[in-house]
């Protein structure tokens, strides 16, 4: 098999995959909602080069991935949701495919397969892929101009993949600002630079290139300049850009330098425990292309350590140069008899499945789940008490889920084994992996903590030209359901919580609603809507 065609079939596989493990899932947390009511500002018109919000409020992002799950949804994609995660599942499938087919070519058939099987099944790669944001958009137009770079700059020919990468870098631009041309600039400097060549760069000196990126990123500029003033100077440019880079203020998302370490062991998981595999084979065998692999690694893990900003979606990126790596060195491990330490190291792996299956069995997780709690975050914290019931809620299902884990990982821990069957025992281990977080983690969650039924009661308990106000800040996913602009009412008492939940007396000309969700997130909370007829 061609490594096209390999890349082809694992795009499609992927594609598959994430689409119908996020189908059913309903919106539950801040970001994915405030990202889908952009795209509804999108397709009610108020506004395309900078749509805002029931028409009033600014985005905090450039309008590409709102502009592509438009276009799903305008396409018939249903339900809404999954219309509204479609540009991170294609870009999630697409980056699967790239990192299967360059893999490949590489090191042959069995290394694409399981660098697609790494990356596809990922935690943060597998959790970005479902979710509509705009993170994995931007990390397909960094990673796809990265590649037609690095190819067009080795070759004599190569001047339209050049070109190419400047339209891909100008599709990150239009995703999430600089950073989408930033990064991959900083990525082919440094990859020159460490296989010996710095010269090559000045090809990406292509007029045609760099007018063509010009062009797509200076007229949406000018276009939401015109529209948003100040404001969008202000929001996208500065809070977004300078602010989020530079720490001036308080930096939202702000973490030290070495925030990042703990942040990629995690996000990588579960093949965060093949990488020591991964630079071994780097020591004894490393060539040109490992050294602008481990360069791209480094440039965007060191570019965001020194941002004042932090967060671990940030490093998607670096996830497929990561994966092309592991994937090779897992491909010559599975070629060969294991020996003693590796056969070891397995079924440690396994036996610990096996804990954690007991734990499970005997309910005893409750205990470990609350000293979890005592390093999150108190917002984080709150949501604990809905994974110790999806913990018992789900029991059966996180058994055979982890019983399978535990076969896989044991048939891998033979000493005479087949080439194929090591390789789809690893295969096995992704797709295990990947159930438990979606059957067993992402959906149970997303139906426990969704404030859908809630805001289906209010639209069922108003009228259809009742105009709803609320005297705090609402949940961006009661805000989607609802369907429909909430105004600020005229608040003459303050509400009692201005976060997550809003209680008052009905605003003066108004009416309460009388609906009510007291176990959003867990933690007692009670929104309160007025209904004030008429439009205003």
């Amino acid at each position: 098999m061609t490594p096209g065609r390999l890349g082809a079939l694992a795009a499609v596989a992927a594609g598959l995959g994430y689409a119908l493990a996020v189908a059913p899932v309903p919106f539950y947390d801040k970001g994915e909602p405030r990202e889908a009511l952009v795209v509804r500002a999108v397709l009610d018109g108020h506004g395309v080069a900078l749509p805002r919000r029931d028409g009033v409020e600014m985005p905090s992002k450039p309008p590409l991935f709102h502009w592509l799950a438009a276009l799903a949804v305008r396409a018939g994609v249903r339900p809404e949701e999954l219309a509204m995660r479609l540009p991170s599942v294609v870009g999630g499938a697409v980056g699967v495919g790239l990192t299967a087919a360059v893999t490949a070519a590489r090191s042959g058939a069995t290394a694409g397969v399981l660098a697609a099987v790494v990356l596809g099944t990922s935690f943060e790669w597998l959790r970005a892929a479902s979710q509509s944001r705009v993170d994995m958009t931007l990390a397909l137009a960094v990673v796809a101009a990265t590649l037609a770079w690095w190819a067009g700059l080795r070759t004599d020919g190569g001047r339209w993949l050049v070109r190419l990468g400047w339209i891909a870098a100008a599709a990150g631009v239009l995703t999430k600002g600089p950073v989408g041309l930033v990064l991959p600039l900083a990525i082919t400097a440094a990859g020159a630079v460490a296989e010996g060549e710095p010269r090559r760069l000045a090809r990406l000196l292509d007029p045609l290139g760099l007018a063509a990126a010009a062009a797509i990123g200076g007229a949406w500029l000018l276009a939401a300049w015109q529209s948003g003033g100040a404001d969008f100077v202000a929001r996208q440019l500065l809070h977004e850009n300078v602010r989020r880079v530079a720490g001036g203020g308080r930096a939202p998302h702000a973490h030290g330098p070495h925030w990042y370490g703990p942040a990629l062991l995690l996000g990588f998981f579960p093949w965060t425990l093949a990488l020591p595999a991964a630079a071994l084979r780097l020591r004894r065998r490393g060539v040109s292309a490992d050294r602008f692999l481990v360069a791209w690694i480094v440039a965007v893990f060191v570019l965001y350590s020194l941002a004042a900003g932090k967060r671990s979606v940030y490093l998607l990126p670096l996830f497929p140069p990561l994966a092309v790596l592991t994937g090779t060195a897992l491909a010559d491990w599975v070629a060969q008899p294991l020996g003693a330490r590796a056969r070891a190291g397995v079924r440690v792996g396994a036996v610990a499945v096996l804990l954690v299956t007991a734990v499970v069995v005997s309910g005893a997780a409750d205990p470990i789940v609350e000293l979890v709690g005592r390093f999150l975050h108190p917002s984080d914290r709150a949501n604990l008490p809905l994974v110790s019931s999806v913990l018992d809620e789900h029991r059966a299902s996180l058994v055979l889920g982890l019983g399978g884990l535990f076969i896989a990982l044991s048939g891998l821990a033979t000493r005479f084994a087949d080439v194929r069957l090591r390789a789809g025992h690893l295969l096995a281990v992704g797709v295990f992996w990947g159930l438990l977080l979606v059957l067993d983690g992402l959906r149970p969650l997303a139906r426990a903590a969704t404030p859908r039924p809630f805001a289906e009661r209010v639209r069922a308990s108003v009228a259809a030209d009742a105009t709803l106000c609320a005297a705090g800040w609402v949940d961006y996913a009661v805000r989607y359901y609802v369907a429909r602009p909430l105004l600020h009412c005229p608040a003459d008492t303050r509400p009692h919580f201005a976060v997550r939940a809003t209680t008052r007396a009905p605003a003066p000309g108004c009416v309460d609603t009388g609906v009510a969700d007291e176990r959003r997130f867990g933690r007692g909370l009670r929104f309160a809507l007025d209904a004030c007829g008429g439009a205003r």
